[in-house]
């Protein structure tokens, strides 16, 4: 998890903006999905019990049921810590001059991506679904000039503000870059460097 008080190569006058995570309704959704895969179990053992007695009346094949259990429930455990781990670390915070992308792709490797905000060319936010349209949580797309063509954030709440706000911090930090830029013109018009020959 990213320490907010101490970011990587923060500027004096670099303040924080906005912190976007996922959802609240992705852990439910994830909670729902668990709950089914380990009702699949249960399940199983009771068809098997009805329809295929006699298979489990066998010490043997009650052991190769049990391993089988256990491989099930192993898996399904193993589903759950990295789904939740997803949803808990993946972080983006937004600044007034970068976004910052902290996101887990799996359960060993977690990428930290970094984008100034006047290379934004566009941003968009996307609601799809029957969940997302009602709570308004969406995907919020950010394409850049960057090495990184394009930044992701997904199951942002808020989505059509969220991607508001970079715009218009976007916008700020464009309008100072340039500015930035026309003094370094000037200074340079001011004082030509003269160059010698040798």
């Amino acid at each position: 998890m990213i320490n907010l008080n101490e970011l990587a190569h923060q500027q004096d006058d670099e303040n924080l903006e906005i912190t976007l995570k996922q959802h609240w309704m992705i852990p439910v959704q994830i909670s729902i999905a668990c709950l089914m895969l380990f009702a699949v179990p249960f399940i199983a053992y009771g068809f098997i019990g009805y329809f295929f007695a006699p298979l489990l009346e066998s010490p043997a094949m009650q052991a190769a049921f049990l391993v089988i259990l256990s491989c099930y429930a192993l898996l399904a455990m193993l589903y759950l810590l990295q789904t939740y781990l997803d949803y808990y670390l993946d972080t983006w915070i937004v600044t007034n001059k970068r976004i910052i992308s902290a996101e887990r792709e799996s359960l060993f490797h977690y990428t930290i991506s970094e984008l100034r905000l006047y290379q934004i060319q566009d941003v968009a936010a996307e609601i799809k679904g029957f969940f997302p349209s009602i709570l308004g949580y969406g995907k919020v797309v950010v394409q850049t000039a960057g090495e990184v063509s394009e930044f992701t954030f997904l199951n942002i709440p808020n989505a059509q503000a969220a991607a508001q706000r970079i715009i218009s911090l976007t916008d700020a930090d464009r309008k100072l870059h340039v500015e930035a830029l026309t003094k370094i013109g000037e200074v340079e018009k001011e004082n030509p460097i003269t160059k010698k020959r040798i």
